[in-house]
């Protein structure tokens, strides 16, 4: 049995176990789903990755999910899920600048409209670098 063979192997092994835990705190979907990434078993990377609330994860996470996407289900789908998740970090800033000032230390709502800012051009790029060849890992 080859590395990518015993990857799998394990990796299913941790998917069947991680079902079994109760609190969604103490899973660890994202880590196993990243063995199938390696193992270029983007099916299966997205089906987990799928199920999981992206809008929790830091923008780092996304490439990998990314480029899944476009290689198992297309450039459509790819973009979709980005074209998502770009409108829920619009949302979030929107719903920033409505809020009272009260609710911020001085400084920081324009500190975290910055880093929303800096968190879509990030997926932008990861897209369009995804879409012209650009390997992403």
């Amino acid at each position: 049995m080859d590395q990518s063979e015993e990857a799998l192997k394990v990796a299913n092994k941790l998917i069947s176990q991680n079902q079994k835990i109760e609190s969604t705190f103490d899973r660890l979907e994202d880590e196993i789903a990243y063995i199938y990434f390696l193992t270029d078993h983007f099916v299966d990377f997205v089906a987990i990755y799928s199920k999981l609330n992206l809008n929790n994860y830091s923008v780092e996470w996304l490439p990998p999910y990314f480029y899944s996407l476009y290689k198992s289900v297309g450039l459509k789908m790819m973009e979709k899920a980005s074209e998502n998740l770009i409108r829920h970090k619009e949302n979030e800033m929107q719903e920033a600048l409505e809020e009272d000032d009260a609710e911020w230390e001085p400084g920081r709502r324009l500190e975290y409209i910055n880093e929303v800012k800096s968190d879509i051009d990030f997926i932008k790029t990861t897209v369009r670098e995804i879409s012209l060849g650009k390997n992403s890992s």
